[in-house]
């Protein structure tokens, strides 16, 4: 052993550099080169006995060292040890790991301790690519070990890595567990309630055209009006009689929550209303009353509110809201009316975690840390990216068979890459989202004569914008493709929400992506030439098309176009390559020889996790395969597409409401439901692959980036969808709700999805939070031992005078037992705080 300090020195070095306001160190070096270090805020007392060193901590923790594997034993200023400590030199977010990041960052390094970067994306969960200075060092998140293009995390905070040599550690008080909280922070979960017109009446229930129907029926142009054409002698009377609405339920309710929507022009928003409840429509309980001042009721033009959660304190069978002030003399005036049943959230605990946060000391990597802290530009954002589109001669598109001549520019808002005027032609797409009426919100496809990287994507010439255009569909693609990427599927697409313009005309909020097909920004090949791209879909609308054998199903042959004449591939071939597949599958038999396994493994539980039904008519379900006729080569399912009739949408007609428990594969048999529960379950590798994505998606982190996903998309999204509601018929004002519906759904769906499967195991699950095991058990022969009852050791102890103070006392309770100063312990002083 080299040195090793007396107890004394140490203590008295420890206490005079005490007020330096770097924290000294005591520093516990072992032969081979592994280090333990205690800051002096932990070190409480240390000695030597029968050839150990005893360390104590403040929280009496014992370390007991031998000496002999001890090399040295010293107190320094962590400032001193920092220039031999390894560092970070490299901190970028790649966009190859990141699906929503478009544009490679490197982020800049100040001093020694900060890695700042700016970063547009939607989502806030990273994989970093870092490089550090020295081969042997290595990077810790607390105590978990880091791997560069791998661990993910969540960056809406700042993150602290630690760059540390093997086998050095620091113990230190940190966190240990986090708060436990419930699965969804609100205290109750909302259900639409059905209503009708004829469950409404009025004292003054307007005329016709403007009658309860009008604010039932989604669309804000109409309204409910109460009366007001009546003849000169009456208007006295109407003018002074409060008006009120009452609703006869279907089954009595506890909890409700009511919304609406003023009417889309002039002054006649409600200005103080009262809620009543009764049980017979006759006797009715006054509940509460809403205003302006108290209650933020809207007074503008088809703006909506929401109520909260409201208690009615018993079960009622019929509702009053009855109007007391109105902006234009007591008019009641309703574009939209809405009630939704609140039942009490299981998963709700008052706003307290379910566990407190714990806090421990424990041992951590001893290294250089960096904070890190990304400047989110989303966040910053006023509006979503602007995407102008003039066509020659001021045209409007009105066809899907051709197209018409334009340009295209495109703000980014500060988020995205801007893209100067450039020539591009547009014509109408889609199926049941395409309307014959030019005017109406309609799906386009775009094309360049040369690639370009709109928004920052991947150069590709052909691209789409999708209109959205369902009431409450305008996350729906967005969340469902954002699935896609986390769980890998093929050529999985990117939402760029944008506000579009057409000759200088607002259109409304549209998703801009990648048109699916052969090309470099979407199914990428090496070689197109005997490659097929095929579209189960019953419009079975493509120039190249056929019914196969097996199952029947209608296939589009999207990829290759014949007439162009740049495949070898015929007909023949492509319908005798897939035939041969599906005869296989409708048999039962072995189709890995056929098939992608993986890869349809992804597609199914992706389809599967949104419930996506249009597998099962077919629609736009798509699949691969390069080398057709090539034994070596296999179909590979995807891209996922065609998502704003799924989450619940097929049976509901509503988003994220119902629908989380439903099997996806048993139930709602369509028209080919047989192939995709054939594809399912044809294989027991099929089922175990499939329970792995499963498992990994549900307990590892790609859950949680996607409900985090949901709040970062609606946030950006918002003032798109505000906008977008304003010529739309109202949809765009209340996706806060939906949003939050859609956490929750997406959350139940997931867990009941994996509860339906058969367990297997999976030794190569992916975790973030690796610990180091050296950080457990250090060094070459375990010299070191943790302990907090150690064997008993017996010393007397004395006072300065050389009194005797304890006879035979217990070495490890000293400084329970003492009070604080200085004493002689085994012929040496001992500082007791």
């Amino acid at each position: 052993m080299k040195h090793l300090f007396t107890l004394l020195s140490l203590l008295s070095f420890v206490a005079a550099s005490a007020q330096n306001s770097d924290e000294n160190y005591v520093l516990v070096y072992h032969h081979g080169g592994s280090l333990d270090a205690f800051p002096e805020s932990v070190f409480a007392d240390g000695q030597n006995v029968n050839g150990q060193y005893l360390l104590t901590t403040v929280n009496d923790t014992v370390f007991c060292y031998d000496q002999s594997n001890l090399d040295s034993i010293v107190v320094s200023p962590f400032g001193q040890l920092k220039d031999r400590m390894p560092s970070i030199t490299q901190f970028k977010i790649n966009n190859k790991y990141n699906d929503q990041v478009f544009t490679d960052v490197i982020a800049d390094i100040t001093g020694d301790s900060l890695i700042t970067a700016q970063i547009g994306a939607i989502g806030k969960w990273l994989t970093p690519s870092v490089q550090l200075s020295d081969d042997n060092a290595r990077l810790y998140l607390g105590r978990y070990l880091q791997q560069s293009k791998q661990s993910r995390h969540d960056f809406s905070s700042d993150l602290c890595y630690t760059v540390a040599f093997p086998n050095q550690r620091v113990y230190q008080n940190s966190l240990v567990k986090e708060a436990v909280w419930g699965d969804d922070a609100e205290e109750f979960n909302v259900t639409p309630i059905a209503l009708a017109a004829s469950m409404f009446s009025s004292n003054l229930p307007g005329k016709d055209g403007e009658g309860f129907a009008q604010m039932l029926d989604g669309d804000i142009n109409t309204f409910y009006h109460s009366t007001w054409d009546v003849p000169s002698n009456e208007k006295e009377t109407i003018y002074k009689t409060e008006p009120y609405l009452d609703i006869a339920l279907l089954q009595a309710e506890r909890r409700i929550r009511f919304d609406y929507t003023t009417r889309n022009a002039g002054n006649y928003a409600p200005l103080k209303l009262t809620l009543y409840a009764s049980n017979d429509g006759a006797q009715w309980k006054q509940i509460r009353t809403f205003t302006v001042e108290n209650d933020a009721l809207p007074t503008g033009a088809a703006e909506s509110y929401e109520s909260p959660v409201i208690d009615l304190g018993d079960n009622y069978s019929h509702l009053r809201l009855q109007l007391n002030e109105s902006q234009h003399r007591l008019y009641l005036v309703f574009s939209e009316f809405r009630l939704w049943r609140a039942t009490e959230n299981p998963d709700y605990h008052g706003g307290e975690p379910l566990e407190p946060a714990e806090w421990a000391y424990q041992m951590l990597p001893f290294g250089r840390q960096y904070r890190v802290h990304i400047d989110w530009l989303t966040e910053k954002a006023t509006q979503v990216p602007r995407v102008n589109i003039d066509i020659e001669n001021g045209d409007m598109v009105w066809s899907k068979d051709f197209y018409l001549n334009a340009t295209i520019s495109i703000d980014g808002a500060g988020v995205y890459p801007s893209m100067e005027s450039t020539p591009v032609q547009i014509k109408g797409r889609g199926n049941s989202s395409w309307s014959w009426h030019a005017w109406d919100k309609n799906p386009y496809r775009l094309k360049f004569s040369e690639k370009q990287k709109p928004f920052g994507l991947t150069k590709g010439k052909s691209w789409v914008l999708l209109a959205n255009k369902q009431s409450g569909s305008m996350t729906t693609n967005a969340i469902g493709m954002k699935a896609a990427c986390l769980v890998g599927t093929a050529a999985a697409n990117h939402m760029v929400p944008v506000d579009l313009y057409i000759n200088g005309n607002y259109r409304g909020s549209y998703n801009f992506t990648e048109k699916v097909g052969f090309s470099n920004n979407s199914v990428d090949l090496d070689d197109e030439s005997l490659a097929t791209l095929l579209e189960l879909d019953t419009y079975y609308d493509e120039t190249y098309r056929f019914h196969s054998e097996s199952y029947s199903l209608p296939v589009n042959i999207k990829e290759p176009d014949f007439s162009e004449g740049t495949t070898q591939l015929t007909m023949q071939d492509i319908w005798n390559d897939f035939n041969e597949f599906l005869r296989e599958l409708s048999r039962g038999g072995d189709i890995t020889p056929y098939v992608d396994i993986d890869m349809l493994a992804r597609f199914l539980f992706v389809n599967d996790l949104i419930e996506n039904f249009e597998l099962k008519h077919p629609k736009s379900t798509f699949l691969y395969k390069e080398f057709v006729g090539n034994s070596d080569s296999k179909y590979i399912f995807g891209p996922v597409w065609d998502l704003d009739w799924a989450f619940g949408y097929e049976n509901s007609r509503s988003y994220f409401v119902s629908g989380q428990n439903v099997n996806f594969y048993t139930s709602t048999m369509m028209e080919h439901g047989q192939f995709i529960s054939d594809l399912r379950y044809v294989s027991k590798e099929l089922d175990k692959v499939y329970y792995q994505i499963c498992n990994r998606f549900v307990n590892g982190t790609q859950l949680d980036e996607l409900i985090d996903f949901c709040d970062d998309y609606f946030a950006y999204a918002q003032p798109s969808f505000l906008q977008n509601a304003s010529i739309w018929n109202g949809d765009g004002s209340n996706y806060d709700r939906v949003t939050t519906n859609a956490k929750s759904w997406l959350r139940r769906r997931a867990e009941r999805l994996l509860s339906l499967l058969t367990v297997y195991d999976d030794p190569d699950f992916p975790q973030n939070d690796i610990e180091d095991p050296d950080l457990l058990k250090p060094g070459d022969a375990n010299e070191i031992v943790e302990v907090t009852t150690p064997e008993v050791t017996l010393v007397d102890v004395y006072d300065l005078s050389g009194r005797l103070v304890k006879r035979q006392a217990n070495v490890f309770q000293l400084r329970q037992s003492l009070k604080p100063g200085v004493y002689i312990v085994g012929g040496k002083k001992m500082l007791i705080k």
